[in-house]
């Protein structure tokens, strides 16, 4: 659920002080993501983050690339960290193993 803040404003015009209060939507902290962190991507005027990125802990990857947004106080659903393809790492291993052998064999 959106948060508000009271947001005021005086102006000086004409020698006259005139005064407005404005009730802003804010945004909550941003949503969090299994084997994975967020990185701040932009700040409204107030300093509230309106912006983040996501990046996956090691042998993760990110279901959606991109960053997600608060818009009118709530969260652009954020992607997963999904668990990558072991069995591809561990072949790349292998193949980069065997890379290093033929080359001492030389």
């Amino acid at each position: 659920r959106p948060k508000h803040r009271l947001k005021r404003k005086e102006t000086c015009k004409n020698g006259e002080w005139s005064k407005t209060i404005e009730c802003q939507v804010t945004c909550p902290p941003a949503p969090p993501v299994d084997n994975g962190d967020h990185t701040v991507k932009a700040r409204d005027g107030e300093g509230v983050i309106t912006e983040v990125s996501y990046q996956c802990n090691l042998y993760y990857t990110l279901s959606f690339t991109g960053s997600i947004r608060c818009l009118n106080g709530e969260w652009q659903t954020p992607p997963k960290c999904l668990r990558k393809n072991m069995t591809f790492i561990q072949y790349e291993h292998i193949m980069y193993m065997k890379y290093c052998s033929q080359i001492l064999l030389l």
